[in-house]
């Protein structure tokens, strides 16, 4: 039996403040947000 898996793999700031300011650039200029992969898997404050 084969398990087919796809894995994505981002480099993110972390801590409050970057959580804080990534959250305020989603929720307001969402046009001009540069991570794709980043738009899909997370909402403004939590992992979808």
């Amino acid at each position: 039996m084969s398990r087919d898996e796809l894995i994505f793999v981002y480099n993110a700031d972390t801590g409050l403040f970057n959580q804080l300011a990534d959250a305020a650039h989603k929720a307001f200029s969402a046009d001009t947000y540069a991570c794709n992969l980043c738009r899909v898997t997370y909402g403004l404050l939590t992992e979808k």
